[in-house]
């Protein structure tokens, strides 16, 4: 990660942190868009889920977020729960006001 500065901070040195836990999403081939760069402080603080990197992603690191999203086995709930550290669950469909029909496509 040559180059690049903490998302978080901006300070240096960085590493490359992982959005998604190897353990869950194996890369073996050590995929340059499976990482962001994170000063040790807030690797450690990521690593701990007590850094959420969503507002961090957003716009510059959208490749990685989508990544991440496609490779969790949870998808995008399971990308989501990673990356913000908070437990995200959907929500049941708001219910069509009455009187209004939806129609087929």
């Amino acid at each position: 990660m040559e180059g690049e500065c903490c998302l978080v901070c901006w300070q240096l040195p960085v590493d490359p942190a992982h959005l998604i836990d190897k353990s869950v999403a194996p890369d073996p081939s050590g995929d340059p868009l499976r990482v962001v760069p994170l000063c040790r402080r807030h690797h450690d603080e990521y690593d701990s889920r007590d850094l959420n990197l969503l507002p961090y992603l957003l716009p510059s690191w959208r490749q990685q977020l989508g990544l991440a999203v496609q490779v969790h086995p949870g998808a995008i709930v399971g990308a989501l729960n990673r990356i913000t550290g908070e437990v995200w669950a959907p929500v049941a469909q708001a219910p069509e006001p009455s009187g209004v029909a939806m129609l087929d496509a």
